[in-house]
């Protein structure tokens, strides 16, 4: 069931998970990029080259992406000089030598859902949609679907793409709300749907308590994603990588966020094949309530 928490909707007064460090702005952002800034509100200013909101400048270069709908509901590239102060933006993007550069901005009031498809329609326009956990029905027919893996760091999500679409995929979608209807911008299928009859897991969360046999030696651990907790089990086939590299077992560690591939046991546990790093280790609990992850 799709709860609150993975429903984010993100109107004006509204900052997200921004924290200072001696690295510079950092958060987790729902792409799952690393040292990344994430602010959602009000837009005090904007130009050609730079957004302020809620306090903050971000550097608007040649790789920013700004994305907004027009009257029609079309997704559309929106020119910075057209935003309007005080009207509702969403920043994501990342620190650079102590600049905040927005790498991807969302144009409106923004959603997140994170579900299972239960069913795929054409509206009475003729534009595709997905039914979310049976509740929420969102246009996808212009969302770009990025891989499921995507752990590159400081990307947007057009730097990769990829991805299918089913009944029964675990999918998430992010995108922006207007006159009541929801359109999906980016989306990303977590794990396959009806047709795959396999037990492909794909799934996100921040590591609990590591597990170690006799020798010392890490075998699994447990991790927190969408309100439960999942058992993962290390093989000795399973690959660990983050920022685009490989990593060693000494960087899962409780509070890590990652993501993992794998296959559902008959236990109910995952044999990963693939742990991805996505994100730096969490400070304290509350983090894991305002993550977007």
């Amino acid at each position: 069931m799709l709860s609150l928490k993975n429903t984010c909707l993100m109107g004006a007064g509204l900052v997200l998970a921004l924290a200072l460090s001696t690295s510079g702005l950092r958060a987790n952002m729902p792409m799952d990029g690393s040292d990344d800034v994430v602010l959602a509100g009000p837009l005090t200013a904007s130009t050609s080259t730079s957004l302020m909101l809620q306090g903050v400048t971000l550097s608007i270069t040649t790789d920013t992406i700004i994305k907004g709908l027009d009257s029609t509901g079309s997704i559309v590239d929106v020119d910075p000089t057209t935003l309007v102060a005080a009207s509702p933006v969403t920043v994501y993007g990342h620190d650079d030598n102590g600049v905040a550069v927005a790498d991807l901005v969302f144009a409106g009031d923004v959603f997140r859902f994170s579900g299972t498809v239960t069913a795929l329609q054409t509206n009475a326009s003729g534009g595709s949609e997905a039914v979310i956990d049976g509740i929420y029905t969102v246009e996808i027919g212009q969302t770009t679907f990025i891989s499921p893996d995507d752990s590159v760091v400081h990307s947007h999500p057009a730097d990769e793409q990829g991805g299918t679409l089913q009944v029964g995929s675990e999918v998430t979608l992010w995108g922006i709300a207007q006159d009541g209807v929801f359109t999906a911008v980016y989306g990303r299928v977590e794990s396959g749907g009806s047709s795959g009859g396999d037990t492909e897991a794909m799934d996100n969360g921040f590591i609990l308590t590591p597990s170690f046999d006799a020798s010392g030696n890490l075998t699994g651990f447990t991790m927190s994603s969408r309100g439960s907790v999942a058992t993962i089990v290390l093989g000795s086939s399973t690959k660990i990588s983050g920022h685009g590299s490989s990593a060693g077992t000494a960087a899962l560690t409780a509070g890590r966020h990652v993501k993992v591939r794998g296959t559902t046991q008959t236990d109910g546990s995952v044999l990963a094949s693939q742990v991805i790093l996505t994100g730096h280790p969490e400070r304290g609990r509350a983090a894991l309530t305002r993550s977007f992850s």
